[in-house]
């Protein structure tokens, strides 16, 4: 009997503390858009998740390998107070009026106390102001207002991963209340900023896309990971129907088929089209980032967003790309530009995501393209005409040698007949 009394005291003891911590579990608000990357994504590639450089934001804030850059956060802060009117005591009251509010954007229980979370908080995003400033070249006249190459691309990395990401309300709010800016021209907006950078993956993507739509995006994001996704995304999805077969056809096998390639026209990056033999895809860019950049995309987009066109993108270069002489096809097209050709290049990008990446039969965005390609494939005359061009047409003078034997059969059929008339 004693030993049942003191069981039951024993699991209402486990029934208050497992109550306490319910009660303390951090609720997901509506407004949450910053996550930690899956496990199964980020054993694709580690340092492709965290940061490697700077922190940004709770999630990594603290961590040794990063506290290089604090100094240089203290640096940066510095340098964007001297541009602005305001005192540190304006943006740290702004901060802290937009705590809770802050803390709801974050998808797990961030306990740093209120005094220090204010502080981070404020140096990180004016680090991000002050980085897009300097990589601007804006100076106020009283800081340098150059930032070198190598540093530019340490950090900008960094900036996307979706880990270290500030709500875009505070970088907005932020950047508003420092204005107006010492040296900053008054139509140059945070947006532009941003805009203007185009010598990365980030700039190679929305090369084609109008202005305002990228300023719309802007409005819109969440985030700039959640901006970028949406500039990258086109306005609707194609008409959708069934598999008619699962299977993609590879590059080789569509340019024995007779398929031409072609860099596309769209202004959207994910608009991959296929019209009179042509297949136009989006010119794309394959540096260092281009894995980060495609991963914390799939990342976010299985946590947050109801849309899957990172996955279904990333699922369809997987199946066209497959080997390195796929590449090579495309990299002579001007499709794609490989910089990192000993690593394997996109071959090995697109087969890395596609391990976490998954087709649904049902919302597949390129179902249709997919069923034109395999009909053009299995189209018998396709192949036979692309293998007399490929075999005997590949050159000037085997073209005019092939000219040259059917006149000269031409003329022997002739005489024969002539012969026979004669007869």
């Amino acid at each position: 009997m004693e030993k049942r009394e003191h069981a039951s005291i024993d699991i209402e003891k486990l029934a208050d503390t497992l109550n306490g911590k319910l009660r303390t579990l951090h609720p997901l608000s509506r407004k949450c858009c910053i996550y930690r990357i899956s496990q199964r994504i980020r054993q694709l590639n580690e340092s492709a998740c965290s940061p490697r450089a700077v922190s940004i934001g709770p999630f990594h804030h603290g961590i040794e390998e990063l506290k290089a850059m604090e100094e240089q956060k203290l640096a940066f802060l510095r340098d964007f107070l001297h541009r602005t009117e305001k005192s540190i005591m304006d943006f740290l009251l702004y901060v802290k009026d937009k705590e809770v509010e802050l803390r709801e954007c974050y998808a797990e229980t961030i306990s740093i106390e209120s005094n220090e979370f204010v502080e981070m908080i404020l140096l990180d995003a004016a680090f991000v102001i002050e980085f897009l400033l300097k990589c601007n070249r804006i100076s106020s006249g009283g800081q340098s207002a150059y930032i070198s190459s190598s540093i530019f691309f340490d950090l900008w990395p960094d900036i996307w991963k979706l880990e270290n990401q500030l709500p875009m309300f505070m970088l907005k709010g932020l950047f508003e209340l420092a204005m107006p800016m010492k040296g900053m021209p008054d139509e140059l907006s945070l947006f532009k900023l941003i805009r203007n950078l185009k010598m990365d993956m980030v700039g190679c993507c929305l090369l084609k896309i109008e202005e305002n739509f990228l300023e719309d995006c802007f409005s819109e994001g969440k985030h700039l990971l959640d901006w970028l996704r949406l500039c990258l995304q086109p306005p609707e999805l194609h008409s959708q129907n069934e598999f008619k077969t699962a299977t993609t056809p590879a590059i080789t096998e569509l340019e024995q088929a007779g398929v031409k390639f072609k860099v596309g026209s769209s202004k959207y990056f994910f608009d991959i089209t296929f019209k009179n033999g042509i297949l136009e895809i989006p010119e794309l860019l394959i540096v260092a980032d281009t894995e980060i950049l495609f991963m914390n995309l799939l990342a976010y987009e299985q946590l947050n967003c109801s849309t899957r066109y990172s996955n279904d993108f990333i699922v369809l270069m997987n199946r066209l790309v497959r080997t390195r002489k796929d590449e090579e096809i495309l990299i002579q097209n001007g499709v794609i530009e490989d910089y990192i050709w000993g690593k394997g290049g996109g071959t090995a990008v697109f087969q890395k995501l596609g391990q976490e990446s998954d087709t649904k039969t049902d919302s597949f965005y390129y179902t249709d393209l997919v069923n034109q390609l395999n009909a053009y494939c299995g189209t018998p005359w396709n192949k036979w005409r692309a293998a007399l061009k490929q075999n005997h047409f590949n050159t000037p003078w085997a073209s005019i040698s092939v000219i040259a034997a059917v006149i000269l059969l031409v003329l022997t059929f002739i005489q024969a007949v002539c012969s026979v008339i004669a007869l």
